[in-house]
Protein backbone atom coordinates (compact mmCIF):
# COMPACT_ATOMS: atom_id res chain seq x y z
CA UNK A 1 0.00 0.00 0.00
CA UNK A 2 2.84 2.42 0.84
CA UNK A 3 4.48 1.67 -2.51
CA UNK A 4 1.27 2.46 -4.37
CA UNK A 5 0.86 5.73 -2.48
CA UNK A 6 4.48 6.66 -3.21
CA UNK A 7 4.01 5.88 -6.91
CA UNK A 8 0.89 8.07 -7.04
CA UNK A 9 2.65 10.95 -5.29
CA UNK A 10 5.64 10.72 -7.64
CA UNK A 11 3.34 10.54 -10.68
CA UNK A 12 1.21 13.55 -9.65
CA UNK A 13 4.30 15.57 -8.73
CA UNK A 14 5.99 14.79 -12.04
CA UNK A 15 2.90 15.92 -13.95
CA UNK A 16 3.25 19.42 -12.53
CA UNK A 17 6.86 19.56 -13.71
CA UNK A 18 5.92 18.62 -17.28
CA UNK A 19 3.77 21.60 -18.02
CA UNK A 20 4.38 23.43 -21.24
CA UNK A 21 4.80 27.15 -21.77
CA UNK A 22 1.27 27.26 -23.21
CA UNK A 23 -0.16 25.59 -20.11
CA UNK A 24 1.55 28.09 -17.81
CA UNK A 25 0.37 30.89 -20.09
CA UNK A 26 -3.25 29.69 -19.88
CA UNK A 27 -2.97 29.39 -16.10
CA UNK A 28 -1.68 32.96 -16.02
CA UNK A 29 -4.69 34.11 -18.02
CA UNK A 30 -6.99 32.33 -15.57
CA UNK A 31 -5.30 34.03 -12.66
CA UNK A 32 -5.56 37.37 -14.48
CA UNK A 33 -9.30 36.89 -14.77
CA UNK A 34 -9.42 36.39 -10.99
CA UNK A 35 -7.34 39.57 -10.51
CA UNK A 36 -4.51 37.50 -9.06
CA UNK A 37 -1.70 39.53 -10.60
CA UNK A 38 1.04 38.01 -8.49
CA UNK A 39 -0.06 34.47 -9.37
CA UNK A 40 -0.36 35.41 -13.03
CA UNK A 41 3.15 36.88 -13.01
CA UNK A 42 4.50 33.63 -11.57
CA UNK A 43 2.85 31.61 -14.35
CA UNK A 44 3.90 33.98 -17.13
CA UNK A 45 7.43 33.83 -15.75
CA UNK A 46 7.37 30.03 -16.04
CA UNK A 47 6.03 30.35 -19.59
CA UNK A 48 8.88 32.62 -20.70
CA UNK A 49 11.43 30.44 -18.93
CA UNK A 50 10.21 27.54 -21.06
CA UNK A 51 9.81 29.66 -24.20
CA UNK A 52 11.93 32.83 -24.18
CA UNK A 53 10.29 34.00 -27.45
CA UNK A 54 6.75 33.99 -26.02
CA UNK A 55 5.78 37.58 -26.79
CA UNK A 56 2.25 37.30 -25.41
CA UNK A 57 3.53 35.99 -22.08
CA UNK A 58 5.91 38.96 -21.73
CA UNK A 59 3.08 41.30 -22.73
CA UNK A 60 0.57 39.91 -20.22
CA UNK A 61 3.20 39.74 -17.50
CA UNK A 62 3.87 43.41 -18.23
CA UNK A 63 0.17 44.19 -17.83
CA UNK A 64 0.08 42.38 -14.49
CA UNK A 65 3.14 44.29 -13.32
CA UNK A 66 1.52 47.54 -14.47
CA UNK A 67 -1.57 46.65 -12.43
CA UNK A 68 0.68 46.24 -9.39
CA UNK A 69 2.28 49.63 -10.16
CA UNK A 70 5.61 48.02 -10.99
CA UNK A 71 6.04 50.29 -13.99
CA UNK A 72 9.75 49.61 -14.38
CA UNK A 73 9.09 45.87 -14.53
CA UNK A 74 6.19 46.42 -16.91
CA UNK A 75 8.36 48.51 -19.23
CA UNK A 76 11.03 45.78 -19.23
CA UNK A 77 8.47 43.14 -20.18
CA UNK A 78 6.85 45.28 -22.86
CA UNK A 79 10.32 45.96 -24.27
CA UNK A 80 10.99 42.21 -24.47
CA UNK A 81 7.64 41.68 -26.17
CA UNK A 82 8.45 44.44 -28.67
CA UNK A 83 11.81 42.85 -29.51
CA UNK A 84 9.96 39.66 -30.40
CA UNK A 85 6.95 41.32 -32.02
CA UNK A 86 7.96 44.83 -33.17
CA UNK A 87 4.86 45.43 -35.30
CA UNK A 88 2.29 45.24 -32.49
CA UNK A 89 1.07 48.80 -31.91
CA UNK A 90 -0.75 47.86 -28.74
CA UNK A 91 2.44 46.81 -26.97
CA UNK A 92 3.97 50.22 -27.72
CA UNK A 93 0.80 51.84 -26.42
CA UNK A 94 0.91 49.89 -23.15
CA UNK A 95 4.60 50.61 -22.70
CA UNK A 96 3.76 54.28 -23.28
CA UNK A 97 1.17 54.12 -20.50
CA UNK A 98 3.73 52.64 -18.13
CA UNK A 99 6.19 55.37 -19.06
CA UNK A 100 3.43 57.93 -18.43
CA UNK A 101 2.94 56.53 -14.94
CA UNK A 102 6.66 56.66 -14.25
CA UNK A 103 6.80 60.30 -15.43
CA UNK A 104 8.84 59.58 -18.55
CA UNK A 105 6.80 61.83 -20.84
CA UNK A 106 9.39 61.88 -23.63
CA UNK A 107 9.57 58.08 -23.63
CA UNK A 108 5.79 57.86 -23.60
CA UNK A 109 5.55 60.24 -26.57
CA UNK A 110 8.04 58.10 -28.50
CA UNK A 111 6.00 54.96 -27.82
CA UNK A 112 2.68 56.59 -28.70
CA UNK A 113 4.27 57.92 -31.89
CA UNK A 114 5.41 54.41 -32.84
CA UNK A 115 1.94 53.05 -32.03
CA UNK A 116 0.44 55.73 -34.29
CA UNK A 117 2.90 54.84 -37.04
CA UNK A 118 1.77 51.20 -36.83
CA UNK A 119 -1.94 51.98 -36.33
CA UNK A 120 -2.80 55.52 -37.44
CA UNK A 121 -6.54 55.10 -36.85
CA UNK A 122 -6.46 54.52 -33.09
CA UNK A 123 -7.78 57.70 -31.50
CA UNK A 124 -6.55 56.85 -28.03
CA UNK A 125 -2.89 56.88 -29.12
CA UNK A 126 -3.30 60.50 -30.23
CA UNK A 127 -5.19 61.36 -27.05
CA UNK A 128 -2.53 59.88 -24.73
CA UNK A 129 0.30 61.43 -26.75
CA UNK A 130 -1.45 64.78 -26.45
CA UNK A 131 -1.63 64.40 -22.67
CA UNK A 132 2.08 63.60 -22.50
CA UNK A 133 2.83 66.64 -24.64
CA UNK A 134 0.76 68.82 -22.30
CA UNK A 135 2.95 67.60 -19.43
CA UNK A 136 5.94 68.95 -21.36
CA UNK A 137 4.14 72.25 -22.12
CA UNK A 138 3.98 71.40 -25.83
CA UNK A 139 0.45 72.78 -26.03
CA UNK A 140 0.28 73.49 -29.77
CA UNK A 141 1.42 69.99 -30.64
CA UNK A 142 -0.88 68.53 -27.99
CA UNK A 143 -3.82 70.39 -29.54
CA UNK A 144 -3.04 68.83 -32.91
CA UNK A 145 -3.13 65.39 -31.29
CA UNK A 146 -6.40 66.13 -29.48
CA UNK A 147 -7.93 67.35 -32.74
CA UNK A 148 -6.88 64.16 -34.50
CA UNK A 149 -8.21 62.07 -31.60
CA UNK A 150 -11.54 63.88 -31.84
CA UNK A 151 -11.62 63.41 -35.61
CA UNK A 152 -11.14 59.66 -35.06
CA UNK A 153 -13.90 59.49 -32.47
CA UNK A 154 -12.42 60.18 -29.03
CA UNK A 155 -15.00 62.47 -27.46
CA UNK A 156 -12.84 63.05 -24.36
CA UNK A 157 -10.53 65.08 -26.56
CA UNK A 158 -13.24 67.73 -27.01
CA UNK A 159 -13.02 68.75 -23.34
CA UNK A 160 -9.25 69.22 -23.59
CA UNK A 161 -9.50 71.11 -26.85
CA UNK A 162 -11.90 73.57 -25.21
CA UNK A 163 -9.57 73.96 -22.24
CA UNK A 164 -6.16 74.17 -23.92
CA UNK A 165 -6.64 74.94 -27.60
CA UNK A 166 -8.60 78.18 -27.90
Amino acid sequence: MKKLLLIIIVFVTSLSYCQTADEYFKRGISKDSLRDDKGAIADYTKAVELNPNFSDAYYLRGLSKHNLEDYKGAIEDFTKAIKINPKDAYIYFKRGLSKDESKDDKGAIADYTKAIELNPNDDYNYFRRGLAKLSLSQNNSACLDFSKALELGDNDAYRLIKKYCN
